[in-house]
């Protein structure tokens, strides 16, 4: 599978086996395949990466003495600042060649910089292997007539370019599937699920999920009846809560949270890299109702990104906290710290700790009618990036918290969920936490909404953070956010298009 580079190798590839491999593999297995990819990986990049062979050379390493997985993790990992900033475009390719790419693609800058990102046909193939699995198992789109809407940023934008490379792939091999890549215009959307739904069986609305529910709130107030249409939603660019999950099951009428609303874990530098599945999704559930179980899954009292993923395609490890991960891209890399802070289980640390909580997962999937749908594949879960969140008088304040404000049922649906979130010195040096969130189309700032937010952001944070109810108990209304309220598609904070990471 993984020797595979094009389209035709593609087409021969047997996704019944890989679902097999899926239910049963185990821990020990998926290990091993994970570091055999590493070390091939290292191998072959130590001899044909130009970068990497002089990132050795500068870190005194002989790749000829590098044999065994362990010697490879004594190597610095590779990061932006060490690695891909240090080094010109074309040396960090394949072979010191720029031009075997076929296609180069854009990051949103929501780090400050905007890389070009080259993608080669192995990439797009990896992608295209795990998306038609989840279009299968999930969507059942090899057997119902699909339109796939497309609603991320078109241009040079990875998630919007990679999404319809790997499913026009997947339609090649005679599944039954139309795709449409309207981008992020809302009236061309709205105009295709009204004119073309008759002719499918099932939509799905791929995109951000801020600007999917902006997309379904807009339908509601032109007519659309969404409950009536076969819906399903492929979406990825940042988590959500289980609240908003809810929500858009609710106002949709999808039947099934575990398999209908589907996120992805990806990024422009590797592309898709894990996603969600009925698992992860039921984990998540179960944590977000009862903080007992949160703890004792994820060993933190935030509720995180939960994800699987093949370590033949992609390998996590979770060393000092952060997210590394290796993977075959047009920039090959290894140990890439993503800066994203989780952690990685295997499948039989999951079982473990299922049964400490008293969660029977045969008994939760028997539930879910398809023992197919119980992967052991190892879970990657994080918490996103930690220089994202913000302090307040040392203490910390997650976007995650923030998620779970702008899902209260009295305010989900005056915003569009996009925020920023930062703290600012003030003129008297004091310290304060600026707020700054982005209205839906047609709603007017205003000091009603702003109060609202503000009472919830004190309220839901502090039963989400003891920490932070500790604080207002010393400082009072100084350790308050401040509501900053903005226009839909404001230039400055949320242009349209341009997916922000929360800052």
């Amino acid at each position: 599978m993984l020797k595979t580079k094009g389209l035709n190798d593609y087409l021969n590839i047997s996704t019944e086996a890989i679902i097999n491999s899926y239910l049963n593999n185990q821990n020990d297995s998926w290990k091993n395949s994970g570091q055999q990819m590493v070390m091939e990986l290292f191998q072959q990049m130590a001899e044909r990466v130009p970068a990497y062979k002089d990132f050795l050379r500068k870190n005194k390493v002989d790749a000829e003495k590098v044999t065994s997985f362990e010697h490879i993790q004594n190597i610095p990992p590779i990061d932006k600042p060490s690695y891909i900033d240090a080094y010109p475009l074309d040396a960090l390719c394949w072979d010191g060649e720029l031009a075997n790419s076929h296609l180069i693609s854009t990051s949103s800058g929501s780090t400050g910089i905007s890389y070009l990102w080259p993608r080669s046909s192995e990439q797009t193939l990896q992608i295209a292997i795990i998306s038609e699995i989840l279009y299968r198992e999930f969507f059942e789109a090899h057997r119902r007539k699909t339109l796939f809407i497309i609603t991320f940023a078109m241009g040079t934008w990875a998630a919007g370019t990679s999404t319809l490379m790997a499913t026009d792939w997947v339609a090649q091999k005679g599944y039954p599937i139309t795709i449409v890549t309207p981008g992020m215009d809302k009236t061309e959307i709205l105009r295709i699920v009204k004119e073309a739904n008759k002719y499918y069986e099932q939509l799905i609305l791929v995109g951000y999920p801020p600007f999917i529910k902006d997309v379904i709130d807009s339908g509601l107030e032109q007519g659309i009846n969404w409950q009536q249409l076969r819906l399903k939603f492929f979406l990825g660019g940042e988590s959500f809560t289980e609240n908003w999950r809810s929500h858009i099951q609710n106002t949709t009428g999808v039947k099934n949270p575990l398999t209908d609303i589907v996120n992805m874990y990806a990024s422009a530098d590797v592309g898709l890299m894990a996603h969600e599945t009925a698992l992860t999704i039921l984990l998540r559930r179960l944590a977000a109702s009862d903080s007992k179980i949160l703890e004792g899954l994820f060993s933190d009292k935030r509720l995180p990104s939960v994800n699987q993923f093949d370590p033949r395609l992609r390998f996590f490890e979770s060393p000092q906290g952060e997210l590394l991960v290796s993977s075959r891209s047009g920039i090959p890399l290894l140990r890439y710290n993503t800066k994203d802070v989780g952690d990685v289980l295997y499948f039989e640390d999951v079982k473990l700790r299922c049964l400490e909580q008293e969660i029977d997962l045969q008994k939760e999937f028997n539930n879910v009618d398809s023992q197919r749908l119980l992967w052991q594949l190892p879970i990657v879960y994080l918490f996103g990036r930690g220089k994202f969140s913000a302090t307040i008088y040392a203490t910390n304040i997650y976007p995650e918290y923030v998620k779970v404000v702008l899902d209260n049922p009295n305010i989900i649906n005056q915003t569009t969920g996009k925020f920023h979130l930062k703290t600012q010195e003030e003129i008297d040096y004091s310290q304060s936490l600026h707020l700054h969130i982005e209205l839906k189309e047609g709603v007017e700032p205003n000091d009603h909404i702003a109060d609202e937010i503000q009472r919830i952001f004190i309220a839901q944070v502090s039963q989400l953070s003891s920490e932070y109810s500790d604080t207002i108990s010393i400082v009072g209304a100084k350790a308050y956010p401040k509501v900053a309220l903005y226009k839909y598609g404001n230039s400055n904070y949320f242009p349209v298009g341009v997916t922000k990471k929360h800052a």
